[in-house]
């Protein structure tokens, strides 16, 4: 979870900032994350904003087939880009788990049959002839009469349908000339419980869960790597018995994407990092002016000191 804002907690987080939170594997085991970043595998990317006072926890996750006998995982958030310095720049990281998975069975033909021995002839005596049983004429019994019971049907819970749209101008809304993304993940959840997950097609058939109980529900959407949000990365909602919420998130193709994509983003935050304080995420311009504006400093006082001294021996020649 994450948040970002220019006033202290409790006050909301600022959800048109992009936390740009990935999960990373590199599979080759290497522990440095700059030198190594173009080799890590990244997973799909969101923005967990807090939700008012409460923790807004989604789950991220990336596959990738180990190169030997050892993997590094990572976990990033990405907070470079023009808008998106805020006094207060915090993402948390609950927990991590990495689950191995083995190479597939394979299929094992099985044995061929062996011929079957040959059954010994023995004499065996035929059985008796059937004996003829009377028939006896079925009787009418009355069947019992049913009785009816007040059952109720049980409850079917509401429907939450969620699709993305391509947001190509970035307003915010799906105008008539646009489209529908796919890959785009949604995740249902209540509270630190993730209630169901589902991915966009790029049509307009929207994904829909059913049976979603009543209650409070945080709805969100995880773009891939190639695209960027338009509009806020969740909403909550409300279910009621039998409703039905319909929600539509908008993003566009990032438009620096090409060749060197990974190398041509902002300095990741180093490994390990918690959080992001303070406002200046775009590079080292101010450091390197200070630099200059000390050395000048320092000449300055060395030319006065020699001065001084120039002084100190003409006095003492002339005296």
């Amino acid at each position: 979870t994450g948040r970002a804002s220019n006033d202290q907690y409790p006050a909301p987080s600022d959800t048109s900032v992009n936390l740009n939170v990935q999960a990373g594997i590199d599979p080759a085991g290497r522990g440095n994350f700059v030198a190594n970043i173009n080799e890590i595998a990244w997973g799909p990317s969101g923005s967990p904003h807090m939700s008012g006072g409460d923790g807004n926890w989604q789950q991220f996750s990336v596959e990738a087939t180990a190169a030997g006998g050892q993997i590094t995982v990572f976990a990033r958030a990405n907070l470079g880009g023009a808008g998106q310095c805020r006094k207060h720049l915090d993402v948390w990281f609950d927990k991590a788990e990495l689950i191995g998975v083995g190479p597939a069975p394979t299929n094992t033909p099985l044995p061929l049959p062996t011929s079957p021995p040959q059954p010994v002839i023995t004499n065996t005596p035929l059985p008796p002839p059937p004996t003829v049983t009377p028939e006896v004429p079925p009787t009418d019994t009355p069947l019992p009469t049913p009785v009816p019971t007040n059952t109720a049907p049980p409850p079917q819970g509401g429907v939450i349908c969620v699709n993305a749209f391509a947001d190509n101008n970035s307003n915010g809304q799906k105008d008539a000339d646009e489209g529908y993304m796919a890959g785009v993940t949604f995740t249902i959840a209540q509270g630190d419980q993730v209630v169901a997950q589902g991915v966009s097609t790029g049509t307009s058939s929207a994904v829909c869960f059913e049976g979603i109980e009543p209650g409070t529900y945080l709805v969100a959407q995880v773009v891939p790597r190639n695209l960027e949000m338009t509009t806020a990365g969740n909403a909550t909602i409300e279910v009621s018995e039998g409703s039905t919420t319909s929600l539509e998130f908008g993003s566009k193709i990032k438009s620096d994407l090409g060749e060197g994509d990974i190398s041509a983003e902002p300095s990741p935050t180093p490994e390990g990092s918690g959080s992001n304080q303070g406002g200046d995420s775009g590079g080292n311009e101010s450091p390197n002016i200070l630099a200059l504006v000390g050395l000048g400093a320092i000449f300055l006082a060395i030319l006065m000191l020699g001065f001084l001294i120039f002084l100190l021996l003409r006095q003492q020649r002339a005296s």
